[in-house]
């Protein structure tokens, strides 16, 4: 069975790779090790996406910003952080709520978008920070506003390691 699960996984492009992760489609996860080489120090503006596994908000989201990530490839870079994992950084940055896409420009946090929210909605946000005017960026992000009542997690419910008591209506 072993031999055919790796043929199955093969056949489905999930192959081990000598690519780097990115290269291969996925959204990096970024740790408290790779957080300063990945984000503060990237070369592009970086939308860090929040999240946790229990969260059904987040994988909602993931979908939209895997696909803008391709349509913004090499001028938008997106990672994600475990904020169950990665502790550390979902307090230095602030993450109360799940799913909530930081914005970084030029190595600084310039704001964040709290909540799932539409690709309508993120789309602009690509588009914005393609054109890295972190002012613009800011002013956009202000006036999107806080996200609908509902949309998001709140990460003081994700009381045990496995999620429960952390509930999350489906998106």
């Amino acid at each position: 069975t072993t031999v055919a699960i790796g043929i199955w996984l093969f056949l489905h492009g999930c192959a081990p790779s000598d690519e780097p992760h990115e290269a291969r489609g996925a959204i990096l996860e970024v740790t408290e090790a790779n957080f300063s080489e990945q984000v503060l120090e990237a070369d592009q503006p970086v939308l860090v996406q929040f999240h946790a596994g229990w969260c059904n908000h987040c994988r909602a989201v993931g979908a939209d910003l895997h696909s803008l990530r391709a349509e913004h490839a090499g001028r938008v870079k997106v990672v994600s952080v475990d904020i169950d994992a990665q502790e550390e950084l979902a307090v230095r940055y602030g993450i109360e709520s799940v799913p909530t896409l930081g914005v970084f420009v030029q190595g600084k946090p310039v704001g964040k978008l709290v909540g799932q929210r539409e690709r309508s909605v993120l789309a602009p946000v690509f588009e914005t920070l393609a054109g890295s005017e972190p002012a613009g960026v800011e002013a956009m992000l202000r006036a999107l506003g806080p996200a609908a009542e509902g949309s998001a997690c709140d990460t003081r419910l994700a009381e045990t390691e496995s999620g429960e008591g952390a509930t999350c209506a489906a998106p």
